[in-house]
C-alpha cells in the first residue's frame, strides 16, 4: 500500500506526540486537535485517512471502534520500512541486470 501524503502527515503527527495513557492507545477525537486544520480540513477526512492506514496495518482500532487506536509497529517505524523496500528493490534491479549482461556475455562466447 502506497502511503499518501496526508497519510503520512497524520502518521507524523502520531509518532510526535505519543499517547499519554498507560494503555499507549491514541483517541481519535482528542488527536483531531493536535492536526493543523491547513492539512486536514475536516474530522470526516481525517477518519477517512485512519480508516486507510488501518487497513494498510499501520493503526489497529482497539475493541472494534473507531475511537480508539494503537500505532503499530509497521506504522511506528514506516519511513525505515520504506526505505529498506526501495533498497531491496534496487539490489534486486542490480542482480537481475548484472545475470542478464552475464548470459548474454555467455551466449555471445558460444555464438562465436
Amino acid at each position: 500500500m502506497r502511503l499518501t501524503k496526508n497519510c503520512r502527515y497524520v502518521l507524523d503527527v502520531l509518532i510526535a506526540n505519543p499517547p499519554q495513557t498507560q494503555s499507549s492507545s491514541y483517541d481519535a477525537f482528542a488527536l483531531m486537535y493536535v492536526i493543523e486544520k491547513d492539512r486536514i480540513e475536516s474530522y470526516a477526512v481525517y477518519m477517512g485517512i485512519l480508516s486507510t492506514l488501518a487497513e494498510g496495518g499501520y493503526i489497529e482500532w482497539l475493541d472494534g471502534s473507531t475511537s480508539e487506536f494503537m500505532l503499530t509497529e509497521k506504522g511506528k517505524n514506516y519511513k525505515e520500512l520504506k526505505y529498506m523496500e526501495i533498497r531491496s528493490a534496487v539490489i534486486h534491479e542490480a542482480i537481475g541486470f548484472a545475470l542478464g549482461v552475464g548470459a548474454a556475455i555467455v551466449v555471445k562466447l558460444l555464438v562465436n
